[in-house]
């Protein structure tokens, strides 16, 4: 008979940890967060599945995504945007399936998936294969919306993940697009012992697509779900002492994309009537985070300067005694 007690090994270390730990908010860690997935104000669970694949990242492009065309199918998907082999822990174990996918990334194909727009064209598991787009009436493959690939990758089981990637911007001499085929496995988001994430994950990747108005999400929300603090179309800032002045101005009702990226009196025009025209005036992602101190302020839907100069206010004029209250 064995007198050794039974090792526990202590789940979710970070929410023991006595101090603050550098990495992902407070509101991302698994002991904080709900789970909503998008749109969201913890995380974006879809974060975690753009790295379901060891060395890859992709972006799921669906069709409500803004800034694509949704008469060119070709754009959307699983598109692959970063082969990450040398910084992703998962590739460096002695396991055999890492060296060999990490042999491939080092290949001539690993150069190649470097170069164009590569795209997840099928996924293989215990030995069925899911083909990511749809064939129409004339036969031609139509991909499928990215949200739609995203509920696939996130329902693959832990375990051997076959994928095939395909290159939609190019063809060789035979009319054919290429295409390379990687083995690996559905990556384990947290640790089985200690239920911290991935190391590959980094600081503010978790919550970089959400609506937080102190990143430069604020920017690019995907469902436009601002917080309060971020308006949308203003008024022009109008130099009136008072109401009369401010409605007989040729601005009163000048209406300004508060993004703009012309501060300058250029870019006071009337902002274009939908997201995808206001998009290309707009500030980018990480102009906003250099210029945010040009954003104006704004009170009742109108824009001020650096002193505000209140309206003045009709002089009140009390009735003089209760009875002329009556």
């Amino acid at each position: 008979m064995t007198t050794d007690q039974p090792k526990i090994f202590p789940r979710n270390l970070t929410a023991r940890l006595a101090y603050q730990a550098a990495g992902n908010p407070v509101s991302s860690r698994l002991e904080d967060e709900v789970g909503n997935c998008f749109p969201g104000l913890g995380i974006d669970i879809r974060n975690l599945d753009r790295r379901f694949f060891p060395g890859l990242v992709f972006n799921f492009a669906g069709r409500e995504h803004r800034e694509l065309d949704p008469e060119i199918p070709d754009l959307y998907g699983a598109r692959l945007v970063s082969v990450e082999d040398e910084c992703d822990p998962d590739l460096h174990q002695s396991n055999p399936t890492a060296i060999a996918l990490l042999a491939v990334f080092h290949s001539p194909q690993g150069r190649e998936m470097r170069q164009g727009e590569w795209f997840i064209d099928t996924l293989e598991q215990a030995g069925k294969t899911i083909a990511l787009y749809d064939r129409n009436s004339q036969g031609e493959r139509i991909p499928m919306d990215g949200m739609a690939v995203w509920r696939i990758v996130r329902s693959l089981s832990p375990g051997h993940v076959g994928l095939t990637l395909i290159r939609r911007d190019f063809t060789d001499a035979d009319g054919q697009h290429p295409t390379i085929t990687l083995n690996g496995w559905r990556r384990q988001f947290v640790d089985p012992k200690t239920g911290t994430l991935n190391e590959v994950y980094q600081p503010g990747e978790l919550v970089q697509s959400l609506c937080s108005p102190w990143q430069h999400d604020m920017r690019d929300c995907a469902c436009m779900y601002w917080a309060s603090n971020r308006p949308d179309i203003v008024f022009a800032e109008v130099p009136a002492k008072t109401e009369e002045e401010l409605l007989e101005s040729e601005d009163a009702n000048l209406r300004l994309d508060w993004l703009r990226s012309d501060r300058e009196e250029t870019g006071r025009v009337f902002a274009p009537n939908s997201y995808r025209k206001l998009r290309q005036y707009q500030m980018d992602n990480h102009e906003i985070n250099k210029r945010w101190t040009e954003l104006n302020f704004a009170l009742e839907s109108r824009e001020i300067g650096e002193t505000y100069t209140p309206p003045d206010l009709d002089a009140p004029d009390p009735e003089a005694n209760n009875q002329d209250l009556n």
